[in-house]
């Protein structure tokens, strides 16, 4: 097993050691529930189990996959076009979290996505400092959904996700180490 240590240089706010209300699946998962609620009803029953296992129950196995059996294809063919409107209605977060610390003890900086940059060790990464540009429209967007998803939400035993001033977004220079 090996150790990454990581430059991050991005644009944000930096939020600190705090809780999130996305679990480890992700915060694309929860950001789709957070859109859609529990209003997803597939119509097309996955080929799979949640463990990415053929999904038997449902008559689909090995020997009869989505790619040997015309029915199964069919129904493949529409479950996963099915799934692909469903993520694709979903909106593009405003926010990047970026681990600035530890995996085992995450400081997190909410940043504007797409705009940062990442390096490994022993990978050095060229860029040229003018394209790091952030708009105004970002930051607001940035903001608003902080204020909305973050500031003065409480998890579910009633403590809030964070409970500090949110101060002003700057560019951040950080390390990771996991």
């Amino acid at each position: 097993m090996t150790t990454s240590t990581d430059g991050i240089i991005c644009f944000g706010f930096e939020l600190g050691e705090i809780s999130l209300p996305w679990s480890e699946d992700g915060i694309e998962d929860w950001w789709a529930f957070v859109v859609h609620g529990d209003r997803y009803e597939p119509v097309f029953v996955s080929p799979f189990t949640e463990e990415g296992e053929w999904n038997e129950a449902e008559g689909f196995t090995e020997a009869k996959d989505c790619a040997k059996d015309p029915v199964q294809e069919a129904h493949c063919t529409a479950y996963f076009a099915e799934r692909r409107r469903h993520e694709e209605s979903v909106p593009p977060l405003p926010v990047e979290m970026v681990n600035s610390c530890h995996i085992d003890n995450p400081h997190w900086i909410a940043c504007v996505p797409l705009v940062g940059r990442e390096a490994s060790r022993g990978y050095p990464v060229e860029f040229k400092p003018s394209d790091l540009r952030v708009t105004a429209t970002q930051i607001t967007k940035l903001k608003i959904w902080l204020e909305k998803h973050l500031l003065g939400a409480e998890d579910d035993e009633g403590y809030p996700y964070f409970d500090g001033e949110l101060g002003e977004p700057a560019w951040r220079l950080g390390s990771y180490w996991g």
